[in-house]
């Protein structure tokens, strides 16, 4: 109760100050010379020069600007990379947020022009205060506290710069794929930055994301044995509405499916789900958000689609607050289930963030109480630690510990890990009927995974990795280790290509195996087209003992594609094949149309 009491008192006083807030408008527009992604925007330089500093230590060229901002006056916008063409700084910045470095983007044109400098102080040693941050941001990673500069931080003129692509992940299997695809990526109104010129809020921009997926492999159905399944998917996603810069917008993202082959592997041939669909409000250039419809709840121990309200905003420079209310969200039927909970962050200095979070949810009756506490550190450029410990109230045990760090040093780059989860408390005591992984509950497991990966980048273009982890599970009385090593190649314009070999040692036979992974992405092959690529991924598991009577799991997928009307249009075709001790031979083909508006 004192958690809850607590929660409440921050919020309603936050929610007041921040319906009051006044917001800004939108600063002038620069002259073009060079093509770059505009990634946040700061009032405090200390905080421009922490945000520089945390983009290089991610290998990113960064730089920021002191620019004129309508009539708000001066800020220091920061900016990552030069590219010859916009596509390529699209695709870049792309790879940035699958990576999780930045959540917005703009690409641009600049003047990397030198204005005058406001006096600065010397800045003393010791953490940097978090002052003024562009609202909407992520807080810099980046803590220790950096000389003041006299002048502009832009490096001389460089080579463009490329974008890298990450290595495609494995293939799921066909048994195991859900109907919906991964969460959306970031929308920009999650984001920073200062916009270029003023727009009413609502201003009538559209935009239109759609793809058209074909699938096509053979099921064991209840009308007979190999027959074909061949679903076709559409997923949409359109957001209207300039969010940068304020007033109402509106988002909606959902996917529809028809089994063209009526195999009766589905139990619709026809089906589909609204992921989500809301209205927003927000306030330019302060922390004031407030969604209603339904929304994925992502805050704290919060992990969860809701069809409801969601507020938060600020208080001061040091405290921000959410909270949201409404019933769960579902595909199979209609809920019912009425939930509420909040966060409330405290980052009184720039290089690190408290939240404590607390949600309640009422399933059939059989309320599901829960609270945690969340932390993000940063230390200069060499430290990073996050965390997320979270605690069942109504069965009093904890449900998940999560941390995890990166330790920098030159070209080395060390990322130590743990976490626990206890099924038992993980899942409550309701019957949660709309959780996919709700039958581990019954186990009473608890599984423990602790590691670390090294990564040297110190000779370009290779990379040399190390990845050790030990799984022990409290039920099974069952433990497994994996070392392997990891050896990839990053080429001019984006390719790459990569392996891995491992070893995991259990004491069952299905976790006794050697581990064999070879991956690359192929730009602009043979130079055909620079929007043409080529991509590939195959997994080989050589179990020591056979499981099922078979030796090994494979699992192959090669892709190809290519992008038209500047990367608004998108066609790929994928095909897949995968077997394993626990499905026979599966062979699949994919083609995918993906356009933008």
């Amino acid at each position: 109760m004192a958690i809850r009491f607590v929660l409440l008192f921050f919020l309603v006083a936050s929610f007041a100050i921040g319906w009051a807030t006044p917001g800004l408008s939108a600063p002038d527009a620069v002259q073009p010379t060079i093509i770059t992604i505009q990634v946040s925007a700061f009032k405090e330089l200390r905080e421009a020069q922490a945000e520089v500093a945390r983009l290089k230590a991610q290998g990113q060229e960064a730089m920021f600007q002191y620019e004129a901002v309508g009539n708000h006056g001066m800020w220091y916008r920061v900016y990552v990379g030069r590219f010859e063409t916009m596509e390529q700084a699209r695709a870049h910045a792309q790879e940035l947020k699958k990576r999780g470095i930045i959540t917005w983007s703009w690409v641009k044109t600049l003047t990397p022009a030198a204005p005058a400098q406001p006096e600065v102080k010397s800045v003393p040693a010791g953490p940097i205060p978090a002052k003024n941050q562009t609202p909407g941001a992520p807080r810099s990673t980046a803590g220790a506290a950096l000389p003041a500069a006299a002048g502009l931080s832009a490096p001389p003129s460089a080579p463009a710069i490329t974008p890298k692509v990450l290595a495609p992940a494995p293939q799921t299997s066909a048994a195991t794929i859900k109907e919906a695809p991964a969460q959306a990526p970031a929308r920009p109104s999650e984001a920073t930055a200062v916009e270029e010129k003023e727009k009413p809020a609502a201003s009538g921009t559209f935009n239109l994301k759609s793809q058209t997926t074909f699938r096509d492999f053979q099921r064991d159905t209840p009308k007979g044995d190999n027959l074909a399944v061949m679903p076709l998917y559409q997923f949409l996603q359109m957001d209207y509405g300039n969010t940068e810069q304020g007033g109402w917008s509106a988002h909606a993202y959902g996917w529809g499916r028809y089994d063209m082959a009526d195999s009766a592997y589905y139990e619709k041939s026809a089906d589909g789900e609204l992921l989500y669909g809301y209205l927003e409000y927000s306030k330019p250039y302060s922390e004031l958000r407030l969604n209603l419809g339904r929304q994925h709840i992502f805050a704290g121990v919060t992990n969860q689609s809701v069809d409801g309200l969601r507020l938060a905003t600020g208080l001061g420079k040091s405290v921000t607050a959410m909270a949201f209310g409404g019933v769960t969200a579902t595909s199979s039927e209609s809920s019912s289930d009425l939930t509420y909970g909040a966060r409330l962050a405290l980052h009184p200095q720039l290089f690190y963030e408290l939240g404590l979070s607390f949600q309640q949810t009422d399933v059939e009756g059989d309320p599901d109480e829960k609270a945690g506490v969340d932390f993000h550190f940063n230390w200069s450029e060499w430290l990073t630690v996050q965390g997320l410990s979270s605690y069942n109230i109504d069965t009093q045990d904890w449900r998940e510990h999560s941390y995890g760090a990166a330790l920098r040093y030159k070209a080395a780059v060390l990322e130590p890990g743990f976490q626990m989860f206890n099924y038992k408390d993980y899942f409550g005591t309701g019957n949660e009927r709309n959780n996919l992984f709700h039958f581990l509950k019954d186990s009473q497991e608890q599984i423990t995974i602790w590691g670390a990966d090294l990564e040297w980048m110190g000779a370009a273009p290779v990379r040399i990795g190390a990845r050790g982890k030990q799984y022990a599970y409290a039920v099974r009385h069952d433990s497994a280790n994996y070392f392997g090593g990891l050896l990839s190649f990053d080429f001019r314009g984006g390719s790459q290509v990569g392996a891995e070999v491992g070893r995991m040692t259990g004491q069952s036979a299905d976790n006794t195996y050697m581990l064999y992974r070879a991956y690359f992405y192929w730009s602009n092959p043979l130079r055909l087209s620079r929007s043409f690529y080529f991509s590939g991924d195959g997994i080989w598991q050589n179990y020591d003992v056979p499981v099922y009577g078979k030796d090994s799991a494979k699992n192959y997928s090669m892709s190809m594609g290519k992008r038209f009307w500047e990367d608004r249009l998108e066609l790929k075709l994928t095909g897949l094949y995968s077997q394993d001790p626990y499905l026979k031979d599966d062979v699949q083909g994919i083609c995918s149309v993906i356009y933008q508006y």
